[in-house]
């Protein structure tokens, strides 16, 4: 499962600008990933309070999580996805 994730992150969020190959810009996209999905239930399960925690635009915190599932197939707006991800997050560090 952290391997999952692990790939998730190395992918990125691409709203940051990832795949670029530039790797200062990859590795922040891996971070704003990341970072979006550790937010998101610490800001009450609302995007626009993740993004404001975040300080990036609504559209890129829901860009995050919505690419997250894309990559990892855990939905993060449900109790399972969000605990699976949680969870390979910590394990990964």
């Amino acid at each position: 499962m952290p391997e999952i994730i692990g790939q998730a992150a190395a992918a990125g969020c691409g709203s940051c600008g990832a795949g670029s190959g530039n790797r200062r810009v990859l590795s922040s996209a891996r971070r704003q990933l990341a970072e979006a999905v550790r937010a998101y239930p610490e800001s009450r399960y609302s995007v626009s309070a993740c993004a404001r925690r975040l300080h990036i635009h609504p559209n890129s915190a829901r860009y995050c999580l919505d690419r997250c599932k894309e990559l990892t197939g855990h939905d993060v707006e449900t109790a399972d996805g969000l605990n699976a991800s949680v969870i390979a997050l910590e394990l990964s560090r």
